[in-house]
């Protein structure tokens, strides 16, 4: 779907903007999965682990894995609110024919929040667990950082495909 009109040089910062968000999103993702598959693997230890997630940009001085994940899940709930609240309208007012889309994008957004509080669910399982319950418990936290990766990499993607065009038609300010 795309409509007339020029881009605009706001539109086009803003959609640049996303992008290095979605970006950020993508790598702290990442590197969550694979610690997160190291631990379950054994290859990685708890100290190495929380050195690891130390240097992550978005724990900053927090030192555990349910940190990091309590952190990242915040910083992935505003930006989706972020977009629910002002990008959506804006785009909608740009290219009111993206309705469908947009409200495909925000259950997409609840779905990611859903899959969130299950990931923070088992981690407050994990940290109360005894040692010998907590082989299945990483088993389960492996699983549900898989599926959150899945799930996130397609609506980032999917997102950032079907708004290209009216995000770059933004007038400033929105």
């Amino acid at each position: 779907m795309t409509s007339d009109g020029p881009e605009t040089e706001f539109g086009l910062r803003y959609r640049a903007s996303l992008h290095r968000a979605h970006d950020w999103l993508r790598t702290e993702l990442d590197q969550l999965r694979a610690l997160a598959a190291q631990v379950g693997a054994g290859e990685v230890g708890v100290r190495e682990a929380r050195a690891t997630i130390n240097a992550l940009a978005v724990t900053g001085h927090r030192w555990d894995l349910g940190a990091f994940c309590e952190a990242y899940c915040g910083v992935l709930a505003r930006h989706h609110v972020r977009e629910d609240v002002e990008m959506f309208p804006a785009v909608l007012g740009v290219q009111p024919d993206l309705g469908p889309v947009v409200d495909r994008l925000d259950a997409e957004h609840r779905a990611v929040a859903a899959v969130a509080r299950r990931l923070d669910d088992v981690l407050v399982r994990l940290s109360r667990s005894a040692p010998d319950g907590t082989r299945s418990l990483v088993a389960e936290l492996i699983g549900i950082v898989d599926e959150l990766t899945v799930l996130l990499r397609a609506h980032l993607a999917h997102e950032e495909e079907a708004l290209h065009d009216a995000l770059g038609r933004l007038p400033a300010p929105i």
